[in-house]
């Protein structure tokens, strides 16, 4: 029996392929929110670590609820903690070598963290052209609002720990996904 078969209620081949993100990235908040959840979700919550797949429908109900009860707009909490996460994961060693390299090294890396944080779409990081770089989500039409604005937050704050501290990523939807717009990278 595997891992998602104890856990999840499902085989692991289903459970992968529910949308799903890795539990690094929601077992750092949200722990408030669980009694305004039902209680099988925040038993199944509360089961997740960072080595687990966690399926959004489990994720999403506990970020509108921490938005609820914290009186503040869900997404915008969400991009908060999006932007610390990914600020305290880049304090070792990674922000001494992140200002180091390249731009394009930078880029190059961009695609293969987004697939260690979700198991739907995929980036594709084009070419930085002068100041300004194009990262596309691709191949989740419908991946979820927090999905898309987490990835823009998580490209942002990579590159501002990286020492380009004027750097600003906008984003729009696509009929693949998302396209995201970074510029300040001088």
């Amino acid at each position: 029996m595997s891992f998602f078969s104890n856990h999840w209620g499902d085989s692991a081949e289903t459970a992968l392929d529910l949308p799903a993100m890795n539990g690094a990235l929601m077992c750092t908040a949200y722990e408030q929110a669980l009694d305004a959840v039902p209680l099988e979700l925040a038993a199944e919550y509360r089961r997740a670590t960072s080595l687990t797949w966690v399926p959004l429908r489990v994720v999403e109900p506990v970020i509108f609820a921490m938005g609820g009860a914290s009186g503040r707009d869900a997404l915008d909490l969400q991009d908060e903690v999006a932007r610390v996460t990914v600020e305290r994961s880049l304090r070792s060693i990674w922000r001494v070598f992140l200002r180091l390299t390249s731009t394009e090294a930078i880029l190059s890396r961009m695609p293969v963290i987004y697939g260690k944080s979700y198991n739907r779409g995929r980036l594709v990081a084009h070419a930085p052209q002068g100041d300004e770089m194009i990262v596309e989500l691709v191949d989740w039409a419908s991946a979820p609002a927090h999905i898309v604005r987490t990835t823009r937050v998580g490209i942002e704050t990579t590159l501002r720990s990286a020492g380009r501290s004027h750097a600003h990523v906008q984003m729009e939807r696509t009929p693949r996904g998302a396209s995201y717009i970074a510029r300040g990278l001088g």
